[in-house]
């Protein structure tokens, strides 16, 4: 599971093979599947035999983007909301610090919520 979602690309995917060095693996050896609220799965083919165990699977390294886009339009309107809401407090508050009161404003919690994701 590629945590941060949503997920736009991979950049790479490379490996630490039993000799230590580290090997730029090919895209035809693995894919992604893209599944509910933007959470993304990578799998491998049988092109990596090796793979296997659990420490297998920690000398992988994943690169990838992940986002809405390249554009601020790209960005979904509740979390453009919410950002403009919370910018908005911060800016008529300035100089009183953040309280505890502020980091748990629950209506910013209540537009943010819809987009929490749970890996």
């Amino acid at each position: 599971m590629l945590p941060r979602p949503p997920y736009l690309a991979i950049e790479s995917v490379s490996c630490v093979d039993r000799a230590g060095a580290a090997v730029l693996m090919s895209p035809a050896v693995y894919s992604t599947n893209v599944g509910g609220e933007g959470l993304s799965r990578l799998s491998f083919g049988s092109g990596v035999p090796w793979l296997g165990s659990a420490a297998d699977l920690a000398s992988i390294v994943v690169r990838y983007q992940a986002g809405y886009g390249p554009r601020p339009e790209d960005v979904d309107h509740g979390h453009r909301c919410a950002m403009l809401m919370t910018i908005a407090r911060l800016y008529a508050n300035r100089g009183d610090g953040l309280t505890a009161e502020f980091r748990e404003d629950r209506f910013v919690q209540s537009i943010f919520a819809p987009y929490r994701v749970w890996i």
